[in-house]
């Protein structure tokens, strides 16, 4: 019976991630907790490595944030552009100018979480660009797409993407993650409206598709070691570079997202004045570190098939509100269920 439950999380994942979901949420996790690991700034009053180490609840849900709305599962995909949109440093900026017009110094718990999480975000930005090739040239998909499918971009993005959430989970230890996340609904909604200059999303998408995030993640901790073979013939290259490529490879990734931080701190600490913030995110410099690059912006998802389901309703949610924010738990069977998987 037991193997039966952990073949139908095996289905309903490959289906998720191979046709609806955007995956990649192991991936950016690892490369996140990764990039923190050497991250330290070296002036103002924040510590902000032992800020985010203190929140890996805000932070965890922030380095997958991102990609939430994306899915037609998720609101039937009616919020697809803002997830876009929260990729680009437009976002990382007008996020900053929110928290430094509205939340002096000293932090209350509740500010000190919603940095956590933007820093969540910076990281997801940084490493979207190397892996995906966006604005650059060599980047992992396009290098993989080369090598293993005939150059056919849709046909490595579509694996690699999900493909690496399996290699990771086959060979990496996820003992750091949080079994529940925050998520600052409240703010993100200002921050959208300062974005935006309107309301245009609601509250209830952001939980609810923040809630399927985290689901899907667990259902990869449960099953996705276990299609490791099946990605490992796909794809060799993707075993072979997965995380020393010099350009979308896991630990450069790790390196750009401590770059990313190095730039957010100080830009919350003095404001964005004395920086050069393009569109692409991995091009951010600060005091006066300005040079000249691409101002290029693609799409990530123009590949993504769209397929919609009923799951969200049927998912059992387990969620605290809080006066800014929200806590999202994963349900107990699947915390028995990923135990198991572990120790099989």
């Amino acid at each position: 019976m037991e193997a039966l439950r952990i073949w139908l999380v095996l289905a309903v994942l490959c289906n998720f991630c191979e046709r609806i979901m955007p995956c990649g949420l192991s991936t950016h996790i690892e490369i996140a907790h990764r990039g923190l690991e050497f991250f330290s700034q070296q002036d103002g009053q924040v510590d902000y490595r032992k800020l985010i180490l203190a929140h890996q609840d805000a932070y965890q849900a922030g380095t997958v944030y991102p990609d939430a709305f994306y899915p037609v599962i998720c609101q039937s995909g009616l919020f697809h552009s803002v997830s876009e949109d929260t990729h680009w440093s437009p976002f990382l900026n007008t996020s900053i100018h929110y928290i430094r017009k509205n939340y002096p110094q000293p932090w209350e718990e509740a500010t000190e979480k919603l940095v956590a999480f933007l820093f969540g975000i910076a990281s997801h930005m940084v490493a979207d660009v190397s892996w995906h090739s966006l604005g650059i040239e060599q980047g992992f998909l396009r290098a993989m797409a080369a090598i293993d499918f005939h150059g056919s971009y849709s046909q490595a993005h579509s694996t690699g993407d999900f493909g690496g959430d399996v290699l990771s989970q086959y060979e990496l230890d996820f003992d750091y993650l949080k079994a529940s996340w925050y998520v600052p609904v409240k703010d993100l909604l200002s921050i959208y409206e300062d974005y935006y200059g309107k309301e245009v999303i609601t509250e209830n998408a952001i939980v609810e598709c923040t809630y399927l995030q985290l689901l899907d993640l667990y259902a990869e901790i449960i099953a996705a070691a276990k299609l490791y073979p099946i990605y490992a013939n796909k794809s060799p290259f993707l075993v072979d570079k997965f995380y020393d490529y010099f350009l979308g490879g896991v630990d450069d990734m790790a390196f750009s997202s401590n770059n990313i931080f190095q730039l957010t701190s100080w830009m919350l600490n003095y404001g964005t004045s004395g920086c050069f913030i393009p569109e692409n995110p991995l091009f951010i410099r600060c005091e006066d570190e300005q040079r000249n690059f691409p101002m290029f912006k693609e799409s990530r998802t123009q590949h993504q098939k769209k397929i919609a389901s009923g799951v969200a309703k049927s998912v059992e949610k387990n969620i605290s509100y809080t006066e800014r924010g929200v806590y999202l738990k994963v349900p107990n069977w699947t915390m028995v269920m990923s135990f198991e998987s572990k120790h099989e």
